[in-house]
């Protein structure tokens, strides 16, 4: 890849950029609230293992916790963000243009 090709794909990453911190109480709140499947998700499994007294069918309380982040953690590197529907947006629509010249 040439060295103009790396700097409009970085100047197209920077205004992405931009513009998820121009909300910055948006980004703050979807955050925060990402944040609450988690905790509940190891709460729920915290008493799942306190009420059964021991294991649960292979797995304790440490590995199902760490197989719920290993696929939490796969399904945010697969998942389509915001960002990339919008690009595929731009592209579809022929914006990509101006952000490209900007």
């Amino acid at each position: 890849m040439t060295t103009s090709r790396i700097e409009k794909y970085l100047s197209v990453f920077n205004i992405g950029l931009q513009n998820t911190f121009v909300y910055r109480w948006n980004y703050f709140l979807r955050a925060l609230f990402g944040l609450i499947p988690l905790a509940g998700t190891v709460f729920l499994w915290s008493a799942v293992f306190k009420e059964r007294g021991g294991g649960l069918h292979g797995y304790d309380y440490s590995s199902m916790i760490y197989y719920y982040l290993l696929t939490l953690l796969v399904s945010n590197l697969v998942t389509p963000t915001e960002d990339e529907w919008q690009i595929a947006a731009d592209i579809r629509e022929g914006q990509i243009n101006a952000l490209l010249t900007k």
